[in-house]
């Protein structure tokens, strides 16, 4: 019963018109054992019931229920696109290409997350680096899902990767854009960085609620497979 996603639903029978003796679910008829098919038992549960109904009434103590009220919570999606900007080129392509960048994405991330630690020597780009496990690394996290509630917001997304070492976390999130025609390396790399500075930050606050570190020891940085590099990102206040 703690575990439903959207509702729980609890079947009973109605209650019954007459005064007669309680219906009771087949759920609950089946769940406790015997005696409840013994006519005794609906007897005594209607009596128990009546003389419940009578004390309550005797001491006929007025009671006020008070409810907290309802709050709304907006669910935040930081990875979807539109909360995180894309070419106005992308908008509109032929739904074949958007359809053909997606699968190449999907099928990116899957090779991806199947690494858990590159040896140094089959390292060679900067990408590859940031795959190679630092000395003092305790713990990896790859394709880890998160829901997280907090100052009225429900985030939900999925950490690519996280490497966590010498007390401090890095959130590493592959990004499989295409470079543009004649963009040279650095406008690729501002173009998405200021296209994914909104997700990032947004992640970087979740870890900061799911692990209790401070959100100055937790960095992110972008891998974009096009290039083979690594983005680090920055606001004017630092660095995320």
């Amino acid at each position: 019963m703690t575990r439903a996603k959207r509702a729980m639903t609890i079947v009973l029978h109605p209650p019954a018109k007459t005064s007669g003796l309680r219906r009771i679910s087949e759920f609950v008829r089946e769940a406790i054992p015997s005696p409840i098919g013994d006519p005794a038992w609906y007897r005594q549960m209607s009596l128990d019931a009546q003389m419940k109904a009578e004390w309550d009434s005797s001491i006929s103590v007025a009671r006020d229920v008070v409810r907290a009220p309802r709050r709304a919570v907006r669910r935040r999606l930081p990875s979807l696109s539109f909360q995180t900007g894309e070419r106005a080129g992308n908008l509109f392509a032929a739904s074949g290409e958007r359809k053909a960048a997606r699968e190449a994405g999907i099928a990116a991330h899957a090779e991806y997350e199947q690494i858990e630690w590159l040896a140094p020597d089959a390292a060679t780009t900067a990408l590859e680096r940031a795959l190679v496990k630092p000395a003092d690394a305790v713990a990896l996290w790859r394709e880890r899902a998160f829901e997280v509630f907090a100052n009225g917001e429900w985030t939900s997304g999925r950490f690519d990767r996280v490497v966590f070492a010498g007390g401090k976390a890095v959130i590493y999130d592959f990004k499989t854009n295409a470079r543009g025609r004649g963009e040279s390396e650095a406008d690729f790399s501002r173009r998405l960085s200021e296209a994914y500075a909104g997700q990032m930050s947004a992640y970087r606050k979740a870890l900061a609620a799911l692990t209790g570190l401070a959100a100055a020891d937790i960095s992110t940085v972008l891998l974009a497979t096009a290039t083979g590099s690594t983005i680090q990102l920055r606001t004017e206040a630092g660095w995320l």
